[in-house]
Order: C-alpha cells, then sequence, then structure tokens
C-alpha cells in the first residue's frame, strides 16, 4: 500500500517515529485534546475538493484538510443516516448494534457505549446538536451526552450557534476539563425534497418510482445536481466557521474530524435518493482528522467508520470499551501498519443486502432476492461492469466469507428488545410523524402504489398521481419564519405586507389554492419576480372555505411562483390575512 505523510526534515522525522511508538502503545499523543466531531448529511466523497472533486463548493474543509490526515478511501457501515451514525458512534457494525430499521422502534441499545459516553467516563464535558429525526434522542442517540440538543430541520447556522454557545460558557475556565462536540449538518438533504417530483404521499412506493428517474429531462438533472452542490457549499461554510471559532476558543489543542454520514445517489444507477444500494455514491464519504502535531498525509485506507472511536481513543489514550467492529487504525493513519483488508457493508432499507470491499474487488449480495454482483473497483469505478457471471470462482468465494463475517458480527449483537419507548403515546407519535417529514415511514403501505406492482413508475405518472403541492411539502419555503407552527390546513402565510411563501417546480399550468374565511386580504401573485396577477380572498369565488387561482403559460418549464402578501383588504374583509393550501400542478 501507498502511504503519503508529510514530514520535512531531521525534527519531522524524529517526531513522525515518536508518534509512531505512540500507536504501538507508548503514549497517547493527543491525551487531554478537545474533539470536534463534524457530520454531514448525504455528503458524496466525489463533491469533495480535498477528495479530488471538480464541483469547487468545498472550499472552507479543503482548507481545514490541507493540515489534516485524508485517508484516499473512506466507507460508511451503512447507506443511510440512523444505522450509519449508529456506526460511527459506537465502533460496531449494524449487524452488532442493531439499529437497521426505519421503524421508530429500532433504537440504539441503552447502555451500549458510544464516543461520547467513553469521553464522558474519562472526565469530559460532551455537547451534541442534531437536525434529523433520525437522530432524535428517543431513538438513543443522546446517551453519554451532557447536552443533547435535537433542532428538527435547524440549519447550520443555528447549530452552530449553539454549540459555540455551550463552548464559550466553558472554554474561558483554566481549570476545565476537555470537550468533546459533535454536531450533524442536514443540508445537503433537503436537495431531494425540493425536486418536482418528490411526494411523500407514495410512502414506501416512493423509492419505486424514483429509480425510473432515468428518463428525467436534462435540465432537470443539471437543476437537481446544481441544488446539490449548492447545499453542500452551505454545509462546506459551516462545518469551517465554526471549526475555526471553535478552535479559536478553545486552543490548538483541538482534534477535529469531518465526515460524511453517507451518500446520496444522482442518477448514477439510474435512480435518486440513498439507503437502498450499496453502490459506490451511497457509502464512500469524506473524512478528515486535523490532530495537532500529528502530520499531515494522505494514507491509502480504506478507512471505516467504525474505525474512529478505536483510534481516537488510542490517540487520547481513554479506555475503549470491548466488543467493537472497528479497529484502532492510528499507526496506519500515520502511514505505518495497514489498514484492514476487508470492509463489510449493509442496509436493510428494503432489501437485505450486503457487500464485501477486498481492495480492488467489491461483491454485493442481495439476500432478498438471491442474486449477486462484483465488481472492480480499480477499472471500474462507477460498478458499471459486473463481473459475477466471470469471475464465479472468486463472487462464491467473497459471499462464503460475507456470510461468515455478517454471522459473527449477528453473534455479538445485543439480546432482547433494542431499546425500551422513551415518552408518551403522543411523543411517539410525533416521533413517527418526524421520520415521515424526513421522508422515511408514512404513506401508502408496500404494494399500494397506483401503478402495477413489480414495475416501477415512470416520475411522470408519480406527478400525475400526485399533483398536489401543499403549503406545508418541504418544498416550500417562506419568510419569516415564525409562522411555521400555525396551525394547519391551511397554512397562514401571514397579514404583514411582505409576508411571503415561494415554490419552484415544472409546469405550464398551476393552480394556487388558497383558504377563505372573514379576515382574508388580498395577496400577489409573482412568476419568477414578475408579477402575475392579485387575488382578493374575501370576495373570490369559491366554495368550502377556498378558493383557486389559475395560471397557464405557452410552455412547460421549470418556474418560481411566489405568494406574497400585500396587507391589503377589501372593504367587507375583517382583516388581511393569507391562508395557502398550496398549488397544483395540472401539467
Amino acid at each position: 500500500m501507498i502511504h503519503r505523510v508529510s514530514c520535512r526534515g531531521a525534527a519531522g522525522l524524529l517526531l513522525l517515529l515518536a508518534l509512531l511508538g505512540a500507536g504501538c502503545g507508548r503514549r497517547a499523543p493527543l491525551a487531554g485534546h478537545d474533539v470536534l466531531l463534524l457530520s454531514i448529511e448525504t455528503f458524496r466523497a466525489d463533491f469533495a475538493g480535498f477528495h479530488g472533486s471538480p464541483w469547487g463548493c468545498t472550499p472552507g474543509l479543503d482548507s481545514l484538510a490541507a493540515e489534516s490526515i485524508l485517508p484516499e478511501s473512506a466507507y460508511t457501515a451503512a447507506p443511510w443516516t440512523r444505522p450509519s451514525m449508529a456506526s460511527l458512534w459506537t465502533g460496531r457494525s449494524p449487524a452488532r448494534h442493531g439499529v437497521t430499521g426505519q421503524d421508530p422502534a429500532c433504537r440504539l441499545p441503552a447502555g451500549m457505549p458510544t464516543l461520547a459516553g467513553v469521553l464522558s467516563d474519562a472526565g469530559y464535558g460532551t455537547f451534541g446538536c442534531v437536525s434529523n429525526a433520525n437522530l432524535s434522542p428517543e431513538l438513543g442517540f443522546d446517551g453519554g451526552f451532557d447536552e443533547y440538543l435535537f433542532l428538527e430541520n435547524a440549519s447550520a447556522a443555528e447549530i452552530n450557534r449553539e454549540a459555540l454557545r455551550w463552548i464559550g460558557e466553558r472554554a474561558a475556565d483554566p481549570d476545565r476539563p476537555p470537550l468533546f462536540v459533535a454536531l450533524h449538518y442536514g443540508e445537503p438533504h433537503r436537495a431531494f425534497f425540493t425536486l418536482p417530483f418528490y411526494a411523500p404521499e407514495l410512502g414506501r412506493g416512493r423509492a419505486a418510482g424514483i429509480r425510473a428517474c432515468a428518463r428525467l429531462e436534462e435540465g432537470e438533472r443539471r437543476w437537481a445536481l446544481e441544488r446539490y452542490r449548492a447545499l453542500v457549499g452551505e454545509a462546506d461554510a459551516a462545518a469551517a466557521a465554526f471549526a475555526r471559532e471553535a478552535v479559536r476558543l478553545l486552543g490548538d489543542r483541538t482534534v477535529v474530524v469531518v465526515t460524511g454520514d453517507h451518500g446520496e445517489e444522482w442518477f448514477d444507477h439510474g435512480a435518486l435518493f440513498h439507503g437502498y444500494t450499496l453502490y459506490e455514491e451511497l457509502v464512500r464519504v469524506p473524512f478528515l482528522i486535523r490532530a495537532p502535531g500529528l502530520p499531515p498525509g494522505r494514507p491509502e485506507g480504506p478507512f471505516r467508520n467504525t474505525d474512529l472511536l478505536p483510534t481516537l481513543a488510542g490517540w487520547l489514550g481513554v479506555k475503549a470499551p470491548a466488543g467493537m467492529d472497528g479497529e484502532d487504525l492510528g499507526a496506519a493513519l500515520l502511514g505505518r501498519g495497514s489498514f484492514p483488508e476487508e470492509t463489510v457493508l449493509a442496509t436493510s432499507f428494503e432489501q437485505e443486502l450486503a457487500a464485501l470491499l477486498r481492495p480492488p474487488w467489491k461483491l454485493i449480495r442481495n439476500g432478498t432476492t438471491g442474486g449477486r454482483e462484483l465488481y472492480r473497483l480499480d477499472e471500474d469505478r462507477w460498478e458499471r461492469d459486473d463481473l459475477a457471471g466471470a469471475e464465479a470462482e472468486r463472487a462464491a468465494e467473497m459471499e462464503a466469507r460475507l456470510e461468515l463475517l455478517l454471522e459473527r458480527a449477528a453473534c455479538g449483537a445485543p439480546r432482547g428488545e433494542p431499546g425500551e419507548a422513551r415518552g408518551s403515546a403522543a411523543d411517539e407519535a410525533e416521533l413517527r410523524e418526524r421520520l415521515t417529514r424526513l421522508g422515511y415511514l408514512g404513506g401508502r403501505p408496500a404494494g399500494g402504489e397506483p401503478w402495477p406492482e413489480g414495475r416501477p413508475a415512470h416520475w411522470e405518472e408519480i406527478r400525475r398521481a400526485v399533483p398536489f403541492v401543499a403549503a406545508d411539502h418541504p418544498r416550500f419555503t417562506y419568510a419569516p419564519e415564525e409562522w411555521k407552527k400555525a396551525e394547519r390546513p391551511p397554512r397562514r402565510i401571514g397579514s404583514r405586507p411582505g409576508e411571503r411563501a415561494s415554490v419552484e417546480a415544472v409546469f405550464r399550468e398551476v393552480e394556487i389554492r388558497f383558504g377563505r374565511h372573514p379576515w382574508s386580504g388580498i395577496a400577489e401573485i409573482r412568476v419568477d419576480g414578475e408579477r402575475a396577477g392579485r387575488i382578493d380572498l374575501y370576495a373570490a369565488e369559491g366554495g368550502g372555505g377556498s378558493a383557486l387561482f389559475p395560471l397557464a403559460f405557452p410552455d412547460r418549464r421549470r418556474r418560481r411562483i411566489e405568494v406574497v402578501v400585500t396587507g391589503e383588504r377589501s372593504s367587507a374583509s375583517a382583516g388581511g390575512e393569507i391562508l395557502l393550501d398550496g398549488i397544483r400542478i395540472v401539467r
């Protein structure tokens, strides 16, 4: 294996030798250091500039990477958030920690050691802040934290603000303990929810439908990728800004780790989203470790997210828990020693899939259908050429080895229930609703799609099946934010001039649906910034407390619709309030 470690001059050589000795157990090079763990939703490795991406969306982290250890390849244990983050925080594979299902009953087992718990036991102050419902405290992810905040759909700026508040309250104390801060940014995950064919009403049928998106219009493909690129850029700027400010407050004895929980498919294999395959776009993630005193370098890898806990424990000089699948790879990251020869990946998001990575070979086994695929990644990085037939003997041997490794992990899995429900039935229902809003659970049961069973739907079928975009749909954005908690339906935009809601969609004709009551006022409708008309909701015709505003154009393309509160009202109205139900895409 090739290891490229920067180490200049005799002094650098002596430092490296000392650090390599530390990796052999002679001392802990980072004992007493503060630790920042920053994870980013749906962050593909090939969108990180420090891993060679041409997209140019990570300038902040690229700067941090210049003084970091960067494994050339890093892998998450699973292609969606809950099992992936459970593996990152416990050092255990999904088969061992058991957090594999979408249902709220699938929780991190109570008492299972986590990175936060290990550091807390070693005397660290611990803080976590997340915005993804899959990391809710009700699912057991708050274990080991002194303070753990779940802020649903919070922006990266809001997460940074809470974390810097917590750090600021402690940084000035000369007798403070070392600190551990874990933040999870959600920006890139939101790209999928802005797509014009996203339909939460389809529930489990959604995944079958989005697999047919290979026939999307080229402009929509481009727009989706640009949206994702922009949101990765937002997360990059936030993570880099937080790291700079935290290091300023805490001092340079601060370790910074940045990674992704999993990737995101953007038509690589004819689909979208994540969770349901084990191809590289979903399981290969960025990884950097900035550790003061440790020389930057680019070891070959692969580094697995289960390796983080034991590796940090070794460098920090704290006791690592038993029963982990990950290994202490401190020496390998510093250019001495070897990385594991085998990596196991798994998901049961829709089907039972497992993969064995043994560079350059990768075997994917479908436990549901019995199928298998084999790829040689050094010659086929995009996994287009399935060699399972041509290399049948190799595929069979790797499949047998994969089965053995999965059985071993399952033997060490926790017994009994993974974790008891926390809170009331209402709390459980709210958790289920949060997961549904995030794109999991809910909707029609499996097999209840409005198209023939066993055949993926074309994206146009999805649009025809669910053409209505409700105002509480994630695709709608609003200003200001305060009224988002208003009762629904319908949704209240407000009554102050300038308050508005907007949405982008591909259409030729739409109908905007409004709610009507005695306090209704006048709204202005704009398309691509240009005024398209006004509606007096008090005087508008309609039934059942609703009114329609139709729009038609000569061509079908992407447009941005804004509904703006003017603050005006008719003489008969008691107020100027605007209620928006949503839009219906006619065609």
